[in-house]
């Protein structure tokens, strides 16, 4: 499937979350089964939209389209894991935490853990700002590459592949610890 053409827009690397919207919501009226389309190609269209949502799935999809299967191993780069350290360590913290929250059997109990949980919300929003800038760095070839799908873009593409996976991956994290201290 080309998911490009599913949603019906030209195969860009460089795209916003509402013009990604705005295609999934068109194709999604035009291919829904109660509207007379075929519930494969109504399917198809949602799938295009999470792959086009995720940059590391829009990524490899537009390298698998110009014949070029992303190689999943290799390394990731220094200031990528950098960040995982403090990803983690956060995550950790939140999970501890969440324990303590569900153990405390009165409001005092709570109301003590409240300023703690406060303060680790303030640190996952900074991880979650951290990630997200590291994600949107990853993200700024983008527009140099789409024109040129030669075999140094390619291979630098592979290992922005592999970053933006990592760095997508902590940001789900991040956002599933912020959750659980709501």
């Amino acid at each position: 499937m080309n998911a490009f053409d599913a949603l019906g827009i030209p195969p860009t690397l460089v795209l916003t979350d509402s013009e990604i919207e705005a295609a999934w919501r068109e194709a999604g009226k035009k291919h829904h089964p109660d509207a007379g389309g075929a519930e494969a190609d109504f399917r198809a269209a949602g799938e295009a939209r999470n792959i086009l949502a995720s940059p590391s799935s829009r990524l490899a999809h537009w390298l698998e389209l110009h014949g070029h299967a992303p190689d999943p191993r290799g390394a990731v780069a220094g200031e990528v894991m950098d960040l995982f350290s403090a990803v983690g360590d956060v995550v950790r913290r939140a999970a501890g935490l969440a324990r303590r929250r569900e153990a405390a059997t009165t409001a005092l109990g709570l109301a003590v853990l409240e300023s703690e949980t406060l303060h680790l919300r303030a640190d996952i929003e900074s991880a979650i700002r951290r990630v997200d800038a590291a994600i949107t760095a990853r993200c700024r070839p983008f527009s140099q590459w789409q024109d040129d799908p030669s075999q140094a873009v390619r291979d630098q593409a592979d290992a922005t592949v592999r970053n933006l996976r990592f760095l997508e991956k902590w940001r789900r994290d991040l956002m599933a610890a912020y959750a659980s201290l709501a």
